[in-house]
């Protein structure tokens, strides 16, 4: 079994819970152009997991942001950044969701309107 260590995609571990895909594309977008960021959710609570990934369009600008961003607050946490690693299916199948930067989910946006 290999790494399947992926270059140009970031793992983002110990997020604030409200932390959702926009505001990560933000945060990253300082070390080059994000393709893509998610976050992961629970798919029965439909809570934040604490983590996400950011994929970069260049894999050097992902290098730079895990050197730079690892330790760094967001939203007064301290994050966690390592290359992705792709996951075999077979082998590691999961029910987790993701918020992905193109969706959004009722479940999310209702919890945020009751703690407001």
């Amino acid at each position: 079994m290999t790494d399947n260590i992926e270059t140009n995609k970031l793992f983002v571990g110990n997020l604030h819970r409200h932390v959702r895909w926009q505001e990560l594309k933000e945060f990253f977008s300082q070390w080059g152009e994000v393709e893509y960021a998610s976050v992961a959710f629970d798919r029965e609570s439909r809570r934040s997991r604490w983590f996400g990934f950011v994929t970069f369009i260049n894999a050097d600008d992902a290098n730079k942001a895990k050197e730079e961003a690892n330790e760094q607050e967001l939203n007064g946490r301290p994050i966690y950044i390592d290359f992705a690693r792709a996951r075999d299916e077979e082998e590691n199948p999961t029910d987790d969701a993701t918020e992905t930067s193109e969706e959004t989910t009722e479940a999310e946006e209702e919890e945020e309107e009751t703690e407001e």
